[in-house]
């Protein structure tokens, strides 16, 4: 009894690392009660352990402490080869790719325009301190996704002038409010928006 409640623990454990939970194994062996102890039990409910087979009621009457015995021989399974499940027992569903646009009839557009877009590049950069020793200047230029709720998704340096100033463009980029979304065919849809961030230090004065 005490080796097999051992046993039990320690599948359960597995079974828990997993991501399975005492709510999934219930769905997962609804209906047994009224056809056996065993009847209608298959391998996607059992769990092999120190080359013995348990089912899924088996392992949790163990951890309570309960006595269970069955007649039951199945081939051995693998934790790893059960359905995906959260730590919330519901299975995942696979992602879903989203579509990202190059271009759209309706572009995304900055809060009050163009104009607006440029000032607030302009305000928010923070000239790198060892760029502008330096003397290092010019154009950085980014791409981004402008998701379909206007948030600023991926960020990417399509062209690089420094190490620096690639890092700060990318900041003000991510630190921009929500764009009006980019629409097709009536949807918001995610889109690409490339955007060049100059960088131009003031002329020094001699006299």
């Amino acid at each position: 009894m005490k080796d097999k409640r051992n046993k039990g623990k320690k599948t359960l454990a597995a079974v828990v690392a997993a991501g399975l939970t005492p709510g999934f194994v219930a769905a997962s062996t609804a209906g047994l009660s009224n056809q056996g102890s065993n009847a209608g039990i298959t391998a996607a409910d059992m769990v092999a352990i120190d080359g013995t087979t348990y089912s899924f009621d088996e392992l949790y009457a163990m951890q309570r402490g309960d006595t269970v015995e069955t007649q039951i021989e199945l081939p051995e399974v693998i934790v790893k080869s059960l359905p995906r499940a959260t730590k919330y027992g519901a299975i995942m569903p696979k992602p879903v790719n989203e579509t990202i646009y190059r271009a759209v009839v309706q572009m995304p557009q900055f809060p009050l325009g163009e104009a607006a877009l440029i000032k607030y590049i302009e305000s928010h950069i923070i000239y790198p301190p060892m760029a502008a020793e330096n003397n290092v200047q010019g154009r950085v230029v980014v791409q981004f996704v402008v998701n379909k709720d206007g948030s600023i998704g991926e960020v990417k340096v399509v062209r690089s002038v420094d190490k620096d100033l690639d890092a700060e463009a990318v900041r003000v980029i991510k630190s921009m409010p929500k764009f009006i979304p980019g629409r097709q065919n009536g949807q918001a849809v995610s889109v690409w928006y490339t955007l060049p961030v100059p960088f131009k230090l003031p002329v020094k004065n001699n006299h």
